[in-house]
């Protein structure tokens, strides 16, 4: 199990930032569920490339979703916030959508 889990923490680089680390400690019921989920994410990451959407323009979406800020999406992806304000209006443009709130209801419902 712990080869697995060293594994998967190297996959879990490529997924959206809402996926958490797991522990050593993960029961089978618990490991079911985190491939449930990882499926899930690889499957709204795919929907999001699809639609045009780069890589770091989905981890700006999913910050956004979450509630974050833009101050606070800069210091999580270390970018500047007027770069992460250029995204946000990239996003925008590409999702045909007007604010960061149809943004985050885009996200949750995808």
């Amino acid at each position: 199990m712990s080869l697995l889990l060293n594994g998967m923490r190297h996959l879990l680089i490529l997924v959206p930032a809402s996926v958490t680390i797991l522990t050593e400690q993960v029961d089978s019921q618990g490991l079911f569920m985190f491939y449930i989920l990882l499926a899930l994410l690889f499957l709204r990451a795919g929907q999001m490339t699809a639609l045009g959407l780069t890589q770091v323009e989905q981890q700006v979406v999913d910050l956004i979703a979450k509630g974050k800020s833009n101050k606070e999406i800069a210091s999580l992806l270390y970018l500047s916030e007027g770069t992460i304000k250029n995204y946000i209006s990239v996003i925008l443009g590409k999702l045909e959508l007007r604010d960061r709130t149809q943004i985050a209801i885009f996200y949750l419902t995808i």
